[in-house]
């Protein structure tokens, strides 16, 4: 049985709650999930397979105080499996390179929960967020110093690996 991560949105009924909720338990869920990521997309040479036989996540109409950070997704498919959307990544160092938001969109490799892109034909309802960084690089170390946001969405469908969001759609926490 593997670790399974909990959903602090999932109990709540309106926007105002969602807002409201615990955001340090998120940053939490984030840090374990990081942690998680890096041990399992990892190629044996401590790098992502960084081939272009992947899908993206786009995300549009992200709000302009976010225009030059960087932008990491992260989605439960099932109770083990998750997707993940960075650049690279690099298990020997434990880091994440993140994606730059440019005029208020942001376009992401996504990644399976194994060593491989992602490809998928899914619809994600449960525990599907963009955390947005101040800083290009990540590790579990520096996310509470470099998180600037979270958006959370209570669903996105994937098409071949490829899905176009707007940020309107989700809901924005910020100081977190």
């Amino acid at each position: 049985m593997g670790l399974r991560l909990y959903n602090p949105f999932k109990r709540l009924k309106n926007h105002k709650e969602k807002k409201m909720a615990d955001k340090r338990f998120l940053l939490g869920i984030l840090a374990i999930a990081l942690v998680l990521g890096m041990t399992v997309v990892g190629c044996s040479d401590g790098s992502t397979n960084n081939n272009n036989d992947g899908g993206i996540f786009t995300l549009n109409n992200i709000p302009a105080v976010y225009e030059g950070k960087y932008a990491y997704f992260q989605a439960n498919l099932s109770s083990e499996n998750y997707i993940y959307g960075f650049k690279s990544a690099s298990s020997s160092t434990s880091t994440i390179t993140l994606v730059k938001i440019t005029n208020g969109q942001v376009k992401l490799p996504m990644w399976a929960s194994i060593s491989s892109r992602y490809t998928g034909n899914d619809t994600v309802n449960s525990d599907v967020y963009v955390g947005i960084f101040n800083t290009p690089t990540i590790t579990s170390s520096s996310i509470i110093e470099s998180i600037q946001a979270m958006i959370s969405f209570s669903s996105i469908t994937f098409s071949n690996g490829n899905a176009t969001v707007s940020a309107t759609t989700g809901t924005i926490v910020e100081d977190i």
